[in-house]
């Protein structure tokens, strides 16, 4: 008869053993998922932050690309005001030689061609 009450405690035993093995299984399930809700948040905001990051260097990125534009731009405008001033030069110049020219052909005609009207 001991050997029955003490086959009986032992299973007893087992059964509040197993279940204390399945609350305590239970319990580090919920560690694991809380400590698996703390990664994901954290990663979550990594990639927050990471997403912040990349808009401030998009926004960068396009004020730079803006500011070599208008640079560009400026250098553009610049270098056509010098070429337009070289032109009206060139053209400047071209006129005055035509009319020296053309002075020099008429002071020529007028050597040549004695003047008849004079009475001396």
């Amino acid at each position: 008869m001991n050997v029955l009450l003490i086959l009986s405690a032992l299973k007893k035993g087992w059964e509040y053993t197993k279940g204390f093995l399945a609350l305590a299984l239970k319990y580090w399930y919920i560690v694991i998922i809380a400590l698996l809700l703390a990664i994901a948040t954290s990663l979550r905001n990594d990639v927050n932050k990471l997403n912040a990051e990349k808009d401030a260097l998009n926004s960068n990125i396009v004020a730079l690309v803006q500011k070599q534009k208008t640079e560009l731009l400026g250098k553009c405008e610049t270098g056509k005001l010098f070429y337009a001033q070289r032109a009206d030069e060139h053209a400047y110049a071209e006129e005055r030689a035509v009319n020296l020219y053309n002075a020099l052909i008429d002071s020529e005609d007028v050597a040549e061609k004695p003047d008849t009207n004079n009475k001396e």
